[in-house]
Parts: C-alpha cells; structure tokens; sequence
C-alpha cells in the first residue's frame, strides 16, 4: 500500500505556482495649478538682510584712481622715474605760481620772476636752504611750511615705493635646479646614506 501512496504521488503532476505580475502604476489625474503653487517659496531669514551682506564679484574692473599703489608697482621703471619726476615738477611749479601771487614774498628774488619762485620751491621742498632767498611775510611763512610738510610726506611715500619695488619677488631662473643634476644629488644621497648605514651595522 506504502509502494501504491509514492507511485501515485511521483505520477502526479506538479503544479506550478505563478507570482502574480505587478501592475503598471495608474497615471493620476493631477488638478490644474493655481498661481498660489507657481509662486516662488519665500523662505524666512534666520539672519536678517543687512548693507554688510553684498556679494563680491571678482575679476570686475575697477577705476585706476582706487589702486594707484598697486599701479605704481608694476610700472616698468622707465616709466615709474618718468612719473614721479614729472610729479616733482609739477607741484614746484605749483607752488613757484603760489609764491608769484606775492611779489615781495621772497627775500632777494626779483619781483614776478618765475624762475626765482620755481627754484625757491625746489629749494624749500628738499630742504636745501642756500641762504639767497628766504621768505619775508606772513604769507610766503605759511606757504613755506605747507610746502615742507608735503615733501615730508612725498618723501616717506617715495621711499616706500622705492622699498617695495626693491623687494618684490621674482622668478630667478638660476633657482631652479636642472633634472639632470637633481637626479645626482638624489643618487648622492642615497650612496651617502648606504654608507652610513654599513658603517652602523659593521660597527
């Protein structure tokens, strides 16, 4: 009987059991858009909006008059000597028409000379002070000392454009070793170093 069960169970067709396949998704039916959705979300500021909080934008030209330093320091030479010698002249001959306003001003000058006025200015602005000419009023006193304090101050600018166009770093071509000779101090090294350590370990 145990023999009939197993034949009966082995001739028995299987049955196969099929997963059920997943539906495609349902396209819904989405309602119309109102202008309330396609309005932009304003979100709340944490911190708010201050004059201080500006973007930078980088690489923007900027007028020459608000980096004249920076301008200054690149000049080639030539033209940077050129610049400030015609500076120089330029605020003598300033203050030779400002010493003409007074024609009894200057001590020993002659009266509406503008060369007298222009080498007295270049006299008081680098401080020279011959003894020839000397001022004689209140007026030519005032405008002296202005003078002074402006090549005091010219002075000190001069010497720091000179200082830091002197110490700008450039590219020396010199400092760059050759691949041919860095490749033997590297073999040099570890020679030296393979010598040293046969020295320790004989030792």
């Amino acid at each position: 009987m145990l023999k009939a069960m197993l034949r009966m169970v082995r001739d028995a067709p299987i049955a196969r059991t099929r997963r059920p396949r997943p539906e495609p998704p349902r396209l819904l039916a989405h309602p119309p858009a109102t202008p309330q959705d396609l309005a932009p979300v304003q979100r709340a500021r944490i911190v708010p909006r201050r004059l201080a909080d500006r973007a930078v934008q980088l690489g923007d030209r900027t007028p020459w008059w608000r980096d004249i330093y920076h301008h200054l320091l690149i000049l080639p030479w030539l033209i940077f000597l050129l610049t400030g010698g015609a500076l120089y002249l330029a605020a003598n001959v300033g203050f030779a028409l400002l010493y003409l306003l007074d024609p009894d001003g200057i001590a020993k000058a002659r009266p509406g000379v503008f060369s007298d006025a222009f080498f007295f200015s270049i006299q008081t602005m680098a401080t020279i002070g011959y003894g020839v000419l000397y001022p004689a009023d209140l007026y030519t006193n005032l405008l002296v000392t202005a003078e002074t304090l402006v090549a005091l101050i010219v002075l000190a600018l001069a010497t720091g454009l000179f200082f830091a166009r002197f110490s700008r770093p450039r590219r020396c071509a010199s400092a760059v070793m050759p691949p041919w000779l860095a490749w033997c101090m590297d073999r040099y090294m570890q020679l030296q170093w393979f010598r040293e350590r046969q020295k320790r370990i004989r030792g």
